[in-house]
């Protein structure tokens, strides 16, 4: 449950009108972060000390997802990389940029829509001398002080989880007293683990979850057990996370590992919350629109997982929010083009429609009809956080492999072309109407710190022949 002081926060905000802000993800800023209020009385976890006071003006830094370089549509090549942000709930006013790749510092302001932040630029940032297209609308759940569920822009803008992080002058990062075991998956990445068939397995370059063990003192950090597996569950064999150090960067204060030059592992930056939100970037540092090589993951996301098997039953009772990603996303769900297709970024609902056994129900806000990359914005596009989600696209999660690791999960969405039936991919079904289906594997990690759920989920989506992510905060 909610400690008390952020149910009256967050009953001030919805005040403001920058209220209704799902995603009750409580990820405690970290170590050094002023606050106000009263504080959680509330560990995650053993390891993990009880999140201080929420703050009404918060700094975050988190790793974003990477998407297909289309300059044409969107005038805004983000790749990855890490992302700083200020938010200001009093003044309700913003900013970010994409530090690792130098992008445009976005500003402005923010309002409630549905259960998202609408974030609203203003500040009309230019790149190479020409306006940014995609700038809005952009949409967020936050929880102040905690997390930040973040689309940095319109729907072909990549996504974000960030976590606050402490502006003090000598840096200041997350203690965790012993041991504790983080779940994670990658943030799809088409430079990095895309191939036309398959995705995230043996016979491509990318990972798509994995697992490390974490300690630290708040300023030296060592890991252990560290791996990363395919979608199949085999295992990539990475060499182990070196230690790491709670460093100021341009991004912010985070964990930094050097690079290793030797075995062509990019410097990494990690960030934990102290209710156990996990993250890691590992993004080459090359300039957008270059491409980047395929030598790891630029992004993962993840949570400690939970001392016991989560409530399957509770899970698929909650309603959720948040974000579907896929950075290849091409019409009619046709093979990628030499990896040029257009990203998506939609917002979806799952739980309003309610699910059974081990399956969730849910689908986006509004309509994305598929689109050429040189047609922009979408036809026939919709896009409204207030409507209710559609139910056309179901994740079940099967057994729980590991405490709040779903390995054998999978994904039905409709297939209206026929796209799995004609390559002989995916299991063909039909829903209740008789459209065509298609079902395909997933893995996803869930946690619960204090008592709200958190899914991620990575995919191969074999309707589109793209790598999927779903991001799910509890409402």
């Amino acid at each position: 449950m909610l400690n008390s002081t952020y149910q009256g926060r967050a009953a001030r905000i919805r005040r403001r009108a920058i209220g209704a802000l799902i995603g009750v993800l409580a990820v405690g800023a970290v170590g050094g972060l002023a606050g106000c209020g009263g504080a959680s009385t509330k560990a995650a976890t053993p390891g993990l000390p009880a999140p201080p006071a929420t703050a009404t003006f918060n700094t975050y830094v988190g790793t974003q997802g990477a998407q297909a370089n289309q300059p044409s549509v969107t005038q805004f090549g983000a790749q990855g990389g890490l992302l700083n942000a200020s938010l200001d709930d009093t003044s309700n006013n913003f900013a970010w940029s994409n530090w690792t790749f130098g992008g445009a510092a976005f500003g402005g302001t923010v309002s409630a829509s549905g259960a998202y932040l609408d974030f609203t630029t203003t500040n009309n940032p230019i790149v190479q001398g020409v306006p940014v297209l995609n700038a809005n609308p952009a949409y967020g759940l936050e929880i102040p002080g905690r997390a930040l569920l973040l689309r940095p822009g319109d729907y072909t803008a990549p996504p974000t989880l960030l976590v606050p992080v402490s502006t003090a002058a000598v840096p200041a990062c997350q203690v965790i007293g012993s041991y504790e075991t983080f779940q994670f998956v990658t943030l799809p990445d088409p430079f990095n683990s895309i191939v036309e068939t398959p995705i995230f397995s043996a016979n491509a370059s990318g990972p798509a979850y994995g697992v490390v063990s974490a300690k630290s003192n708040g300023s030296s950090f060592s890991f252990i057990n560290y791996n990363r597996f395919y979608l199949d569950g085999a295992s990539t064999k990475p060499l182990g996370l070196q230690p790491g150090l709670c460093a100021k960067t341009g991004a912010g204060t985070g964990v930094a590992i050097p690079p290793d030059v030797k075995n062509n592992i990019p410097g990494t930056t990690i960030e934990v919350g102290p209710s156990g939100i996990f993250l890691i970037d590992q993004t080459q540092t090359q300039p957008a629109g270059v491409g980047l090589p395929a030598n790891g993951p630029s992004a993962s996301i993840g949570v400690v997982q939970p001392s016991s098997a989560l409530s399957v039953s509770s899970i698929i009772a909650a309603t959720y929010a948040g974000f579907k990603f896929e950075p290849i996303l091409e019409p009619g769900g046709n093979l990628p083009s030499n990896g040029d297709g257009c990203p998506i970024t939609e917002l979806v609902g799952f739980g309003a429609t309610a699910g059974t056994g081990t399956s969730l129900v849910g689908g986006t806000y509004g309509s994305y009809p598929a689109y050429a990359c040189t047609t922009y914005p979408i036809p026939g596009f919709t896009e409204d956080p207030t409507a209710t989600p559609l139910s056309d696209t179901t994740i079940t999660l099967g057994a729980q492999s590991n405490n709040g690791l779903f390995q054998n999960a999978s994904v039905t969405e409709p297939d209206p072309n026929g796209v799995c039936l004609a390559n002989g991919t995916g299991t063909v079904g039909v829903d209740a109407n008789g459209n065509p289906t298609c079902t395909f594997p997933a893995v996803v990690v869930a946690g619960n710190p204090e008592g709200k759920f958190v899914l991620f989920l990575v995919a191969n989506d074999l309707v589109n022949s793209s790598p999927l992510g779903i991001y799910l905060f509890q409402q």
